[in-house]
């Protein structure tokens, strides 16, 4: 779906272009449409579970610590797309549970946990994103 949406807009755009040229623009627009609409949508999910600040930063600190970390790179777009959902939802319930618990104890040995993980496995390379020194 979102594939023939971005070779109707790069069509559109860049209608008297070579094939090379057209299928870098053709990748980079279905990278920037499939990436609002995962956005858009961990938004309304946030919206319909009563998150939305919740999903705001749960978003922000994704982007800002894969940037930085690497990730776990799903074989399909949808596979990548559903863990995604299912990562927002775990950490939704998380943070519910934690604030119904209301113990300071249990907030920092998770917080240590996660830490802890982050350090231990980050950075992750992948073959699309070799390390560097």
């Amino acid at each position: 779906m979102f594939w023939k949406l971005s070779n109707r807009i790069t069509s559109l755009i860049l209608p008297d272009s070579e094939e090379d040229d057209k299928e870098i623009y053709r990748y980079g627009l279905w990278i920037l449409i499939t990436t609002v609409f995962h956005w858009l949508e961990i938004l309304l999910l946030g919206l319909l579970l009563h998150c939305v600040t919740e999903s705001i930063i749960y978003l922000l600190i994704l982007m800002v610590l894969r940037s930085y970390t690497g990730g776990y790179h799903a074989t399909t777009s949808s596979k990548c797309n559903w863990l995604g959902i299912g990562c927002f939802i775990v950490n939704v319930v998380l943070s519910k549970v934690i604030v119904m618990i209301d113990s300071k104890l249990l907030m920092v040995i998770i917080l240590l946990f996660v830490e802890i993980i982050i350090f231990w496995k980050a950075p992750i390379e992948h073959e699309n994103k070799p390390l560097s020194d």
